[in-house]
């Protein structure tokens, strides 16, 4: 834990490398939750209802840009954090989560009546409370981040999202049409909010002075800003441009291939990702091991991502059209599009940790706004022509914006811009091995049905660990005696093994 950790709650010292793997199974659950919630709710309740849902949240979402995680940043981030600091930011946001609860409400009916949606009033209540939950957990969450405490995050967020899922999914069934979705995300963050709390423990006080405030408030409204740059970006202007020039049902598809993706990348990038902010925090003033740590999440992460992406795009057209039906057949090409914006990811996922942990938050902000600026230009464009090249143009913009964020990172680390992409190549060969072996059966044996899928899947999960082996002998030798102490149950030796694994691959970029 850092210096001055205020609040009981302490952490019981378990490995850094115990603690990452951790926050790779709590950012597993959610991704794999989030994953299966796409693929059987949008199948459930199409397009439309998907496109709907997506314009109420950018309510919510744009009051949680003030009341988020994100403004309470500080609590990871501030070396010498006291009681006082933490309850000046809980009272902060719950205060201005009160508030947003009041104008979503309101701002729920204006939007029903612009966007002439009026599933979006039916909803009002429901989506004005979800603020206030965020509001609610912010604080207890970033207390167990600053003490690494990634087991018990990673289970709250198993519980909570899958239980969540299993009431959403029911209530699909049922006929409850958008309110399955509702529920989904209310029953998961009051859940999630319980179950900090009590882990995470009460905050010791809630007295604070004025000089507390201001030692928080620079930070956290530069996070805020930062937040506001992000969701107006990704979340505000994508959202209301297409449906306003493209209509509701493209605005559908285009959310459901960005969250299946999303997913995908939450469950293979973000995991690894998610240990740099906090180890970041505590790096800054040794930039050689920074940088150590960020080549190996590249790698690992690499050889983790890329068989996903590569493999999603070509299998996409079949999945789509088994799993999901007529109703959803322009969403194949939406997520091949989006997938290869997607694949710099392993060298990207990481970049906005080391920048806040360094306290750069204007640079994010102005590399927001290009962003920002090149998605306006994007859609504007690609909405001539049709929600297809919308996500073309999109992917582009992915790229256009990666070598802003990796020259900042070199900066700070020393892991250049080169070094990132060598990894991202160089680690991901074996993928494109692997996609070039389901392209050719998928040729050979063009039977466009589930058996076909089953097969495409099956030559990649068998072809990729052989392709990965024949590159990477060292490693898949330690992995083998890893597995193979593990299976006879010598746990301490499968630990060993595999920090000898890291060990190699830190050779490997080094």
């Amino acid at each position: 834990m850092m210096p001055g950790g205020g609040g009981r709650f302490k952490a019981r010292g378990s490995p850094m490398f115990q603690q990452s793997l951790w926050a790779s199974a709590g950012q597993f659950s959610k991704a794999l939750a989030g994953l299966v919630s796409v693929l059987v709710l949008s199948s459930l309740l199409g397009p439309y209802i998907y496109g709907v849902y997506a314009l109420a949240l950018v309510l919510s979402g744009l009051a949680e840009v003030v009341v988020g995680g994100d403004t309470a940043d500080i609590i990871v981030q501030k070396p010498d954090l006291s009681p006082q600091h933490e309850a000046a930011v809980f009272s902060l946001l719950v205060g201005l989560g009160a508030i947003a609860v009041v104008l979503v409400f309101a701002g729920a009916h204006l939007l029903a009546s612009w966007m002439q949606t009026p599933e979006i009033e039916e909803i009002a209540v429901a989506i004005a409370t979800l603020p206030l939950l965020t509001a609610l957990s912010a604080v207890p969450t970033q207390k167990l981040v600053r003490a690494m405490r990634f087991d018990q995050l990673a289970r709250i967020d198993l519980f909570s999202s899958f239980v969540s899922l299993g009431c959403g999914i029911g209530l699909a069934i049922a006929g409850a049409g958008i309110w399955s979705l509702i529920a989904l995300e209310l029953i998961r963050r009051g859940l999630h909010l319980t179950l900090v709390f009590l882990v995470a423990g009460r905050l010791e006080t809630l007295r604070f002075t004025g000089q507390h405030v201001r030692e928080v408030i620079g930070y956290s409204m530069r996070r805020i800003e930062n937040a506001a740059i992000v969701f107006v970006a990704r979340r505000l202007v994508p959202r209301l441009m297409i449906s306003i020039l493209l209509g509701t049902t493209s605005l559908g598809l285009y959310i459901v291939a960005l969250r299946l993706i999303d997913q995908f990348k939450g469950l293979l990038c973000d995991s690894p990702a998610s240990i740099v902010f906090p180890e970041a925090s505590r790096r800054r003033d040794d930039p050689d091991r920074l940088a150590d740590l960020l080549r190996v999440v590249a790698k690992v992460t690499t050889w983790v991502a890329w068989p996903a992406f590569l493999g999603l795009i070509a299998i996409a057209p079949l999945a789509v059209s088994v799993m999901l039906g007529q109703d959803w057949s322009a969403l194949a090409m939406i997520v091949q599009l989006l997938t290869l914006g997607a694949l710099r990811a392993p060298i990207s996922s990481y970049a906005s940790g080391v920048l806040r942990a360094n306290d750069r938050l204007r640079t994010i902000t102005l590399i927001q706004a290009a962003n920002l600026i090149l998605t306006i230009i994007a859609i504007w464009i690609g909405s001539q022509f049709g929600i297809v090249v919308v996500a073309a143009l999109l992917a582009l913009r992915q790229w256009l914006i990666w070598p802003i964020w990796s020259f900042q990172v070199a900066s700070i680390s020393g892991f250049k811009m080169l070094e990132q992409l060598q990894a991202l190549v160089v680690g991901g060969a074996p993928a494109f091995a692997m996609m070039t072996c389901v392209w050719t059966v998928a040729w050979v044996v063009p039977q466009n049905n589930l058996l076909e899928l089953i097969l495409l899947v099956g030559v990649g999960l068998t072809t990729y660990p052989i392709a990965w082996s024949l590159q990477n002998r060292p490693t898949a030798i330690g992995l083998a005696r890893a597995s193979q102490a593990w299976l006879h149950g010598d746990l301490n030796a499968a630990r060993k093994q595999v920090m000898n694994i890291l060990g190699v691959v830190k050779e490997t970029l080094t």
